[in-house]
């Protein structure tokens, strides 16, 4: 069987969405997959040497099952409508796996499985369309988006809400076309507490002190960055002292400026640390130097950050989405527009932490995956 995998999403800045699902679910599919052939496509030369190091662990593995090419960027709407169906049944592709779900080819000599991280795009579409731009067509194209997904033998989610989500959404889809497989987490984030003087050599590279409340993801409105730092203020003085806020990740648009703003008018410039990008080689040492790692989210369905955490022995809370109290349970989660509510749990769990942990791998996550493009349902 030949499987191509769509790397052309994969940028090293999106590597706690796409880009990391992408990476870590080929790496764990070649380490357990020798029997198929995979075909790796991507659109720049640099993306595909950085992710090959990787994939590779810098050239000490090698994969005599892995080819990879070039072609045209993911964006490019006309020639993956009508050139992507050709250039797959020139390879010979008998699977086709694509980590996004909008401008898909329409091909019928392979089988299109399809993952759907989450349906942002229509839950918040103006955030959508300031971070993709050229994919903003497709909010106006629901039925052909339909016909699409309609179109693939199979679509994986990670949780069984997205799973509902899409069927309310999408009301001609198969439930049983839809498959849930939990992301794995990278093994490092599963070590033990390092030693303090290791973890002291980190924390001073970023001009840290240890004990600090961590935020870790993209700083965009769904994330609700605004009611953690409105919370953070309500925590008395000395554990704002003790515990700086310490918001890490990706800034969108103009909301970074807001929440400065915020900070400003709350006379927290001293209390909340704004971080731009962190190694995913330093991450590990950053979840273990917090006290507490908060994810307030307002939608979300695959939260990789949240997961580092858990899995670092970070205490952790999060809002009450499902899926997070399915990780968390009913006394770590908040309802995430409750400023209280957050402000209260904070400080409770600062007192008395309260680790429930992870133990999700990405080995787990490939078998699965494996088995739906071994089983493919019958061909529409």
């Amino acid at each position: 069987m030949r499987i191509a995998f769509d790397c052309r999403w994969f940028k090293t800045s999106n590597l706690d969405g796409i880009g990391g699902y992408t990476l870590n679910l080929v790496k764990a599919l070649l380490q357990i997959d020798r029997e198929n052939e995979y075909l790796l496509l991507f659109d720049r030369e640099d993306r595909l040497r950085y992710f090959i190091s990787q994939v590779t662990e810098e050239g000490d593995k090698t994969f005599p099952n892995l080819k990879t090419k070039l072609i045209f960027p993911a964006d490019a709407v006309g020639r993956n409508f009508f050139f992507f169906p050709l250039l797959l049944k020139r390879e010979h592709v008998d699977v086709f796996h694509s980590p996004c779900f909008m401008i898909q080819p329409m091909g019928k000599t392979y089988r299109l499985v399809l993952t759907i991280h989450d349906l942002l795009a229509y839950r918040f579409p103006n955030y959508f369309q300031l971070a993709c731009p050229k994919l903003r067509l497709f909010l106006f194209l629901e039925k052909m988006q339909e016909a699409l997904l309609n179109r693939a033998e199979a679509l994986v989610v990670h949780t069984e809400e997205l799973k509902k989500e899409l069927l309310t959404k999408f009301k001609r889809l198969k439930p049983e076309n839809i498959k849930v497989i939990s992301p794995g987490i990278e093994e490092p984030f599963k070590q033990e507490k390092v030693p303090q003087e290791k973890l002291n050599v980190y924390l001073e590279k970023y001009k840290l002190k240890q004990g600090y409340i961590l935020f870790r993801g993209k700083q965009a409105p769904h994330l609700n960055l605004t009611t953690l730092i409105k919370a953070f203020q309500l925590l008395p003085q000395n554990l704002r002292k003790d515990h700086p806020l310490v918001i890490a990740g990706i800034r969108v648009g103009s909301y970074h400026h807001e929440l400065k703003k915020l900070v400003r008018q709350l006379n927290l410039d001293k209390n909340v640390i704004f971080m731009g990008f962190i190694s995913r080689r330093d991450l590990p040492y950053i979840y273990q130097g917090a006290s507490l790692f908060v994810y307030p989210a307002l939608y979300d369905h695959y939260s990789m950050p949240l997961l580092e955490a858990l899995a670092s022995g970070t205490p952790a809370i999060a809002s009450n989405l499902p899926q997070f109290i399915s990780l968390l349970g009913e006394s770590l989660v908040f309802s995430p527009l409750d400023v209280q509510n957050l402000s209260v749990l904070m400080q409770k769990t600062l007192e008395n932490p309260s680790t429930p942990g992870s133990s999700l791998s990405w080995q787990q996550t490939a078998l699965k995956v494996l088995g739906v493009y071994r089983n493919g349902l019958t061909h529409k």
